[in-house]
């Protein structure tokens, strides 16, 4: 037996089991304890790189898997009761987690470690992220041509925002672009960043880039890719002559979190329907 077929084993078998609320909460409960404590002891330094220019920070990867965990395990143990639906279960959860990832993060400042934003975000990423990926709705019918019309239009800007990004003279002709109509102020780039990640976030959801079927793997799939790309962009420019600051990374995943906002809202808004159309037929 093979290394994959073994952890693909062991993974059917954690689903499985957390399937039931009761085993669930459980696991929760340990979970929820390794974290606080983990959160609390003196600070290992992993959001110190010796390196400063360093994106890849692993302590904001490990924020946003320990809080979308704990996410995922409060959906799993139905903090609303076992009766409650899937929508009203998710939205418990992530309610639940991210005050909780609030008070992690301030009452850190007793243990001697130091707040951070960039933490809190990656955390919040992580939570609406396993949101998304309970509630992820397919598309609607009839829409494959509005889908691959979506397509077109994301890689396009995807290439567009490439070339502004990484090229050397980009942010030059970014400014120059829109001298017209408003006058460039200092952080203007931040703003780019930022709607940036937010138009190109909502279009490479709307395009399911794994197949119309696969609306979860689709907004899984969204979001790593545009929370690698950021660190990967920042780097990339170090090697162009650009400017390489940890500001322009925050403002990239602050557009992603947002578009992951609106997404949720669209998927709350899509079940909401949903029921209210099933509910005259129901009656009948």
């Amino acid at each position: 037996m093979n290394i994959r077929s073994v952890w693909g084993s062991r993974l059917k078998k954690l689903i499985a089991y957390l399937k039931s609320p009761g085993q669930a909460r459980r696991v929760l409960l340990v979970y929820w304890v390794l974290l606080a404590v983990s959160t609390h002891t003196p600070d290992p330094g992993l959001g110190n790189p010796i390196d400063p220019l360093n994106m890849f920070q692993i302590d904001k990867a490990i924020h946003v898997l320990a809080f979308g965990g704990l996410a995922l395990l409060l959906f799993c143990s139905r903090v609303l009761g076992d009766r409650a639906s899937v929508i009203g279960s998710a939205v418990a959860a992530v309610l639940v987690a991210g005050v909780y990832a609030l008070v992690d993060e301030y009452t850190q400042r007793w243990a001697g470690r130091v707040i951070s934003a960039g933490d809190v975000l990656a955390g919040m990423i992580g939570i609406v992220g396993v949101f998304l990926a309970v509630n992820a709705p397919p598309p609607r019918e009839r829409a494959p041509l509005i889908i691959c019309a979506v397509r077109v239009v994301t890689v396009l800007l995807i290439v567009f925002v490439l070339v502004l990004a990484i090229a050397p003279l980009g942010s030059h002709w970014f400014k120059e672009a829109i001298k017209p109509a408003v006058q460039p102020w200092p952080g203007i780039d931040k703003d780019g960043h930022y709607y940036g990640s937010v138009a190109i976030t909502l279009l490479l959801a709307a395009s399911f880039p794994l197949g119309v079927h696969r609306p979860r793997h689709s907004i899984i799939a969204t979001i790593l890719v545009i929370g690698l790309a950021g660190p990967i962009i920042e780097t990339a420019q170090s090697y162009t002559g650009r400017g390489v600051e940890i500001d322009d990374l925050y403002a990239h995943q602050l557009g992603l979190f947002t578009a992951m906002l609106g997404l949720s809202v669209l998927a709350i808004g899509r079940v909401v329907r949903t029921r209210k159309a099933r509910r005259p037929l129901e009656d009948g």
